[in-house]
């Protein structure tokens, strides 16, 4: 089938940390700070606008100031690595504790980012590698929900009809060969162990840190507070997870104060403004940290005093909310014989419409390059295999149909599949003959595929090849090894 057209694929608008791409484009963000321009008086009123704004972006996320808690987390995280090189099981880890807002998912983001940058620079290596897997724990998380989890971060395609065991093993699989060697877990106290599923989500990590060899990093609120650390599985966790706790900045001994006047000063030097000099902070002593300064947070504002239901405090501009709501919308059909019908096309539409075939498409985690001539089935059993999923999943992650016989690659489907590969369209059709009907012109190639000669594709991971040769072509030229099937 001749593809002429094709829609562009664009990627999903939120690039979260819990993905590979969006952790990636966060590693490999620049950091630098903006320049600040002599003449920003004289810009052109659109020209100004891009400059402040392009300052508000970076004065909006700052930078990470690297805090005594986040050092003493990468050291001890650090010596960590190195103890678990050689360890087959029982693996040691860390958890960060402390209350909200002390920084804790800051200190495990940094330690990713440092690690996945030493990673890169100590030891290039040629392929997908993905040194670490950042997830958060949502509220009353399961077993599966933790595996799904990891299979989100990682790309893989899942179905409803995936299980436990399944996902599981893909995770287990994909992650080994990726090489990963650092997992961070957020939002641990969600896990209660008081319950079935919190025990069952704690022997589910519990079985990763097994099966992986990584060293794994908890982060959560309290957690010596919400029974983690009870029972039996408490006791296993607190013999193998070493604890440090995140707290306020305090600014009561000398190294205190200094500390915090480091973060002020070093906070003052990363600002980009026009009217404030670095060195020219008002005279007296620095200010104290802000929870020092007060005692008491403030509250919310009473749902009662913020509903606008008063004519005297409502202003016009402001419509009160109905009570109400807004009646549904009914679907009309047609009467007589055609009604079922105009149903079920409605029906089918709506369908379409929530799956899209260019959305909702995200590279595997271990892409593999198409075989010169190879069938479009060859190439997605290897892909299937490399990636450890099932060969109808990736056809249902497609948008394909695996009861029907024959693979029909449609343009939505090859916008998925340019997505799923990391490859061009323009490479994906000179190598696969199909995408362009090649493989009907008898003068080129012959109708029928064969297997491949496998001296000359072992070095093509996911199993054995399947290409289409010539007809007049019987044997390898280079090898002398003859085709089956010809």
């Amino acid at each position: 089938m001749a593809l002429t057209s094709m829609s562009k694929f664009d990627p999903p608008p939120d690039a979260p940390l819990t993905t590979k791409e969006g952790w990636k484009r966060w590693v490999d963000r620049d950091r630098s700070a903006p320049e600040l321009r002599g003449d920003w008086r004289e810009l052109a009123p659109p020209e100004r606008a891009d400059y402040d704004d392009t300052r508000l972006d970076y004065h909006s996320e700052l930078i990470a100031v690297n805090t005594p808690t986040i050092q003493d987390i990468t050291k001890t995280v650090r010596r960590l690595l190195i103890l678990n090189r050689r360890q087959i099981s029982a693996r040691r880890g860390l958890i960060v504790t402390g209350g909200a807002g002390t920084g804790k998912t800051t200190a495990l983001t940094q330690l990713g980012l440092a690690h996945e940058r030493r990673t890169r620079l100590r030891t290039p290596v040629r392929g997908t590698r993905i040194p670490v897997v950042y997830i958060t724990l949502p509220p009353a998380a399961t077993a599966r929900m933790v595996a799904v989890e990891f299979a989100r971060f990682l790309g893989l395609p899942l179905t409803g009809r995936a299980n436990l065991t399944d996902i599981t093993n893909s995770v287990w699989a994909v992650l080994c060969d990726v090489g990963c060697d650092l997992v961070l877990v957020d939002e641990i106290h969600n896990i209660s162990l008081t319950t079935r599923a919190g025990a069952e989500v704690s022997d589910q990590l519990k079985c990763f840190s097994e099966r992986i060899p990584a060293t794994f990093v908890y982060a959560g609120i309290d957690v010596e507070h919400a029974g983690l650390f009870s029972g039996i599985r408490g006791r296993q966790i607190a013999g193998r997870f070493a604890t440090i706790s995140s707290h306020p900045f305090a600014y009561g001994s000398t190294a205190q104060r200094e500390h915090w006047s480091a973060l002020v000063v070093t906070l003052e030097q990363a600002l980009r403004l026009h009217q404030h000099k670095p060195g020219t902070r008002p005279a007296g002593p620095i200010p104290l940290p802000a929870h020092q300064r007060h005692v008491r947070q403030p509250l919310a504002p009473h749902p009662r005093r913020c509903y606008r239901r008063n004519p005297r405090r409502q202003r016009k501009d402001h419509q009160s909310p109905s009570r109400r709501p807004a009646p549904r919308p009914r679907r009309q059909h047609s009467a007589g014989v055609g009604s079922q019908q105009g149903f079920g096309q409605t029906k089918w539409r709506c369908m379409t419409s929530r799956r899209r075939p260019s959305e909702q498409a995200r590279p595997l985690p271990i892409p593999i390059p198409p075989s010169m001539n190879e069938t479009i089935e060859s190439y997605l059993r290897r892909l299937a295999v490399v990636n450890h999923v099932s060969y109808g999943t990736l056809q249902r992650h497609l948008g394909l149909d695996p009861a029907r016989l024959g693979l029909r690659i449609r343009p939505g489907n090859l916008v998925r599949l340019v997505a799923v590969t990391g490859y061009s369209r323009e490479q994906l059709i000179r190598t696969l003959p199909q995408l362009s009907n090649r493989h009907t012109d008898t003068a080129r190639l012959a109708d029928w595929p064969r297997p491949a000669c496998p001296a000359c594709t072992n070095r093509h991971r996911g199993g054995a090849v399947t290409r289409y040769y010539p007809s007049y072509v019987h044997a390898c030229p280079k090898h002398q090894i003859c085709f089956s099937g010809g």
